[in-house]
């Protein structure tokens, strides 16, 4: 790097140094930022001594990246990646550190960063195992065209997706490269209510008993649980195919809202809202979206919540007295895990659930502070999840697990149990 970058950093470090009370030296003559430096500002504690800084510094490229850059200090040899504000890794910068125990002393001889955070860590609890999809109804070494291009060719002996619970206490879930749903009771006994040429991925119930599926490769579809037919229901906008739809929602006045995702993502935000009212009319409400999946109203259902999974993020999608939406915003940024938010849900205090494919699984009140987070005792791809009072139902897909846990608020009541 040039002799001014490079004494530019050490001043920052120098003034850094001073702010901890590690050491004083004279203060080195000033220099305006340029517009490739990066500094953010420190966070005082209550006093000196218990402070709480928190320093993410990098420099930007010529090239617009953002790079790593070592303390140049000897008494500040750290260098670590770091977290989000929910607690994941947020890579490519060093992160500040407690001052407590940053510093070399004889109480910490072996100092270890604190992570940054915007709020006070999560709560974690470990997730319980329900129950698991017997062996009996895997397909066990057989391959399916939607794992070929979906799970890199690997072979999955099912895929859970899905859950929802019927009035009886049921619980169903859908399981897509094989086109099949099944029921599992109170007691975690497995049965299969219809298999059928498709992939169905989300499903809720409607008030008449009926299951809507969102099914990837053919719409919107019903099912009847007692009959296990399978009609379909919208194939097509416009004489359009869907790019793939993901999951469903009904408001308490029969409407339906569902992701059309397909294969968008950051490189194709063009992932579609739909909205399928009570007396038949479909309208796309957004269609900018890299990778919409999940989706969820808030207590008043005049903001809707969209995951949206390439993004490793939730927007919040406000609805105007006229039905359509406008200002759309981050409604919650996360970092980390190996894929990215997938299904949502919310208790009823506001809460908003969120399956973190890859990594786990979160809640957050309904200002989007984390309180909990769900670390799931086997696997990782946490997909899905449906409250049955205060406890939580989550799939554990590519294991074939439903997992469950106990929150401190119970799930609002759904459409199709009211």
């Amino acid at each position: 790097m040039d002799a001014s970058k490079h004494a530019y950093k050490r001043f920052c470090l120098d003034r850094y140094i001073d702010a901890l009370g590690v050491a004083e030296r004279p203060e080195p003559p000033r220099r305006a930022p340029t517009a490739i430096d990066r500094v953010m500002t420190f966070r005082f504690g209550a006093k000196l001594g218990d402070l709480d800084i928190a320093m993410l510094f990098g420099n930007m490229s010529h090239s617009g990246q953002l790079r790593p850059v070592r303390a140049l200090h000897p008494r500040l040899m750290f260098h670590r990646k770091p977290t989000c504000c929910h607690g994941a890794t947020f890579p490519g910068a060093t992160v500040g550190v407690s001052a407590q125990n940053y510093v070399g002393s004889p109480e910490h001889p072996n100092p270890e960063p604190a992570p940054m955070s915007l709020f006070p860590p999560p709560q974690a609890v470990k997730a319980e195992i329900f129950a698991r999809v017997p062996d009996t109804l895997r397909r066990q070494q057989q391959r399916s065209s939607w794992a070929d291009f979906n799970k890199g060719g690997q072979i999955a002996d099912c895929f859970l997706e899905g859950p929802s619970f019927d009035r009886a206490g049921n619980l169903y879930v859908t399981d897509i490269p094989f086109g099949r749903v099944f029921k599992v009771s109170a007691s975690g006994e497995w049965s299969q209510i219809t298999e059928y040429d498709g992939w169905p991925n989300g499903l809720k119930f409607h008030k008449d008993g009926r299951a809507f599926i969102t099914d990837y490769k053919r719409g919107i579809m019903t099912l009847d649980v007692t009959t296990g037919k399978v009609t379909a229901l919208i194939e097509a906008v416009r004489s359009e195919s869907f790019k793939g739809v993901n999951d469903l929602h009904f408001a308490t006045n029969g409407d339906l809202y569902f992701t059309d995702q397909g294969q968008t993502g950051l490189h194709d935000p063009t992932g579609r809202v739909y909205r399928y009212s009570a007396a038949g009319k479909l309208e796309c409400l957004i269609d900018t979206i890299p990778s919409p999946n999940g989706l969820v109203l808030n207590l008043a259902e005049n903001v809707l919540f969209v995951a949206v999974t390439r993004a490793n993020a939730v927007w919040r999608l406000p609805i105007m007295i006229d039905g359509a939406l406008s200002k759309v915003g981050n409604a919650i940024q996360l970092s980390g895990g190996l894929g990215g938010p997938d299904g949502l849900a919310l208790d009823e205090d506001g809460g908003i659930i969120v399956a973190h494919a890859g990594l786990g699984c979160w809640r957050f009140d309904r200002l989007g502070r984390p309180t909990h987070f769900i670390d799931p005792v086997v696997g990782l791809s946490l997909t899905n999840a449906a409250f049955k009072g205060r406890r939580l139902y989550m799939t554990e897909s590519e294991s074939g697990h439903i997992l469950t846990v106990d929150l401190p608020a119970a799930g609002r009541q759904m459409y199709g149990q009211s």
